[in-house]
């Protein structure tokens, strides 16, 4: 009890702090708080990533990861329908 008691507390907390710092207000105010926290966080990621050895990849294009999920869709819808279509005799 005392562990979802802390739990609870600690989401309460940080759904409050969210409200009180303008998140859930218009876009305006939750992209100037975003541009606020990406500047006090720019020193510390840059020195984090002096630090870290691995490079990550560039992330693939929106035209490369749209043509992705619909090519894993159609995949896994005809592969839904020849199980029903083979269901019968399994």
């Amino acid at each position: 009890m005392l562990k979802f008691g802390v739990k609870s507390a600690l989401l309460g907390s940080a759904v409050y702090y969210t409200i009180d710092k303008g998140v859930w207000k218009d876009s305006a105010t939750t992209a100037a708080i975003y541009d606020e926290l990406e500047k006090g966080m720019s020193p510390y990621v840059g020195e984090l990533k002096s630090q870290v050895p691995y490079e990550l990849p560039a992330l693939p294009s929106n035209d490369r990861i749209s043509y992705l999920f619909k090519y894993y869709w159609n995949c896994s819808v005809k592969a839904t329908f020849r199980f029903l279509v083979e269901l019968p005799t399994h």
